[in-house]
């Protein structure tokens, strides 16, 4: 009977151990094929995701930038080429003259004090006869920035021989008494030109210089 009996709780415990061999492997394989895939999809997702994310928005901000800069020299450079088509500019020499503009910098190197200074003021919308001196201005305006103009000669030296020079005026308005004056090194003094013609349809206007020179269209 006791062989029976123990024959009999040997069977039960083997079973019970069968048992606990085959639930083990289950659980611990749930918990390592959940561990991973959410390690990978989770984690990995969310650091592909954010690294994508990262790298357009700063494709963006770049874009932006890059854009941005394009307008603003665009906006700057039309704004310099109007402000360019507003100055008296030099067309050329006449009857087979000679003249040129100096470098840029040097419009008032080795004039006076008292010259630069009647220049600057023209060019800062002063008094005509105050700066120059010539009354019977007193009552015209400047049109643009005065513009200095040198005569040469053949060979490109500066030559005291009148010479008649074309002048590009944006500004010229159809109507207006305009007048041409000029600062001449060689004399010293502010003078009024002779004006040769005017072309209001070509904004050009004819006139005459001598030497080195500073000219000025005015107008009333």
């Amino acid at each position: 009977m006791k062989k029976r009996i123990i024959a009999i709780l040997s069977c039960i415990l083997a079973i019970s151990m069968v048992g606990t061999n085959f639930a083990a492997p289950s659980i611990q394989g749930g918990n390592q094929n959940s561990g991973q895939t959410g390690r990978s999809g989770g984690g990995g997702g969310s650091r592909s995701g954010g690294g994508s994310r990262s790298r357009s928005s700063s494709r963006g901000s770049s874009s932006t930038g890059t854009s941005g800069g394009t307008k603003t020299g665009t906006k700057t450079t039309g704004t310099n080429t109007q402000a360019s088509t507003t100055t008296t500019g030099f067309f050329g020499a006449l009857d087979n003259g000679h003249a040129t503009v100096p470098a840029p910098g040097s419009e008032t190197t080795g004039l006076p004090e008292k010259v630069v200074a009647s220049i600057n003021s023209i060019n800062e919308g002063g008094s005509i006869s105050e700066a120059t001196g010539l009354k019977e201005f007193a009552e015209y305006k400047a049109v643009g920035k005065t513009l200095a103009l040198i005569t040469t000669d053949a060979q490109g030296k500066i030559s005291d021989v009148p010479t008649k020079v074309r002048i590009y005026v944006p500004n010229m308005v159809e109507g207006k008494d305009i007048k041409v004056i000029a600062y001449a090194n060689i004399t010293g003094n502010w003078a009024p030109t002779e004006v040769f013609g005017i072309n209001h349809q070509d904004k050009t206007l004819d006139t005459s210089i001598n030497g080195s020179s500073t000219i000025c269209v005015v107008y009333k």
